[in-house]
């Protein structure tokens, strides 16, 4: 799958357990803002929450790791 280098920003800062205001915060973006983003990435993975997305990059990483043992 393609992801923009914003959009893996995002993932890596959602995998901190950060809140999305903070998130913004950090990225320089209003919550508004980051809220559409992470709709774009959650349409991506066919996942509808932040907890689904992070279960299915750790399934997808699970694999690839176990692929090339």
């Amino acid at each position: 799958m393609y992801l923009t280098e914003e959009q893996k920003l995002i993932i890596q800062k959602l995998r901190t357990n950060k809140k999305n205001f903070e998130i913004a915060q950090e990225l320089g973006y209003s919550l508004a803002s980051l809220k559409r983003r992470l709709k774009e990435i959650y349409n991506l993975y066919y996942v509808s929450n932040r907890l689904e997305l992070i279960q299915k990059i750790f399934h997808a990483e699970m694999h690839l790791n176990t692929s090339f043992n």
